[in-house]
């Protein structure tokens, strides 16, 4: 289902994570700062194309090493559709909250890259002569 769930929420369930990404390590090493039980792990080629026969193999290991869920990376997930997994499938979604220092982030931004579109800059930076 499309129910979200905290990592920390599947701490106890064996889990299986794959993922195709350039560097796969950020997304374990986030898996495992939040307690997941990592009981297999399966690292695919970076934009690797989700095929049958590739979903098949990733159910075998999953299998194969007891997981009882199966964790990939948001990116992945938007591939997998109308493939069938063994197991439940979660997909891990990674969210940033700036709780100190919001404004000079947005600020030095702004510097870099401009505002994003005219709505969003200030009476004074979008050339009001009131």
């Amino acid at each position: 289902n499309d129910q979200a769930v905290a990592l920390s929420d599947l701490a106890d369930r064996p889990a299986l994570a794959f993922c195709g990404l350039g560097n796969p390590h950020g997304f374990i090493g986030t898996l495992r700062s939040q307690g997941v039980k990592l009981v297999g792990r399966m690292d695919l080629d970076d934009h690797v194309e989700y095929t049958a026969e590739l979903v098949e193999k990733i159910n075998r290991q999953a299998e194969q090493c007891d997981a009882e869920i199966l964790l990939t990376t948001q990116k992945d997930a938007v591939k997998l559709s109308g493939l069938h997994f063994e197991r439940p499938l979660c997909q891990c979604v990674v969210t940033i909250d700036i709780v100190e220092g919001q404004q000079t982030l947005l600020d030095r931004l702004d510097d870099v890259a401009g505002p994003a579109s005219p709505d969003e800059a200030t009476p004074d930076a979008a050339g009001d002569d009131d």
